[in-house]
């Protein structure tokens, strides 16, 4: 079985999930200031969770690679379901701001 490539992923404020009324089923949201540069956490789909890393409930805490940028901590895994922004177009994983800004930034210079 060939290894996915890609998922599908957002950038969120930190703000979002505390905003929704949602938990993750395992560890947590993310921090207020996950969202300034530097912090490279991700919280991962119920069904990426399960497929990817096999449900194992030890992931938080874990590394996750996300990208060329960076790899990112596993911080929390949403509950079975939970879509956003719409079902459609499910994100897999969402990383905080903190990523966009930073690539705005490199961008710049």
């Amino acid at each position: 079985m060939e290894a996915e490539r890609c998922v599908q992923g957002e950038s969120v404020s930190a703000d979002l999930f505390p905003l929704l009324g949602v938990q993750p089923l395992l560890g947590r949201a993310f921090l207020p200031n996950e969202d300034n540069p530097g912090n490279h956490v991700v919280i991962l789909s119920h069904a990426l969770w399960q497929r990817r890393f096999g449900a194992d409930r030890n992931v938080v805490g874990k590394t996750a690679l996300r990208s060329t940028v960076s790899n990112s901590e596993v911080i929390g895994v949403m509950p079975p379901r939970y879509t956003f922004p719409i079902a459609a177009v499910s994100a897999e994983l969402w990383v905080s701001m903190s990523s966009l800004r930073e690539s705005r930034t490199a961008d710049r210079q």
